[in-house]
């Protein structure tokens, strides 16, 4: 029982280290993590504290700003933009999933089955809405 009250003394003290040395956006990462395995391991989810303890061992591997073997997308941000790096990611993801998209209307409009283009139109207008919401987060 004493060996149980001391890892809950340890536990803080290695979070906090290991969060200080890492990026804001893995620390975040981290937390979130930690904080469902907390909730799996409260409620006894066996399968699902074995895959956030992968994803946490993934995190604390592989999202920092050195290059260990895999490329981070943070890596090779400014260290005071990692924020405005990120939405440009996330702006050039959005704008190749409405090419994507204009592609697929351009296909069902070859084939002219009317449902199908409704059904691409919408999927469209969706994936355009959502390049604008990315467009407007930042400012």
């Amino acid at each position: 029982m004493k060996l149980h009250h001391s890892i809950f003394l340890v536990l803080p003290l290695l979070v906090y280290s290991s969060l200080s040395l890492a990026s804001p956006n893995c620390a975040i990462k981290e937390q979130k993590l930690r904080e469902q395995l907390d909730y799996a391991t409260r409620y006894g989810n066996v399968h699902r504290v074995e895959g956030l303890n992968r994803a946490l061992a993934n995190v604390q591997t592989y999202c920092h700003g050195s290059y260990q073997g895999r490329y981070n997308r943070y890596d090779y941000a400014p260290a005071a933009q990692p924020f405005e790096f990120d939405r440009q990611y996330q702006i050039a993801k959005k704008q190749r999933k409405v090419e994507k998209r204009k592609q697929e209307l351009h296909e069902a409009q070859l084939k002219g089955k009317p449902s199908k283009i409704a059904k691409r139109q919408r999927k469209l207008a969706e994936a355009e809405f959502e390049l604008k919401q990315v467009q407007a987060w930042g400012g």
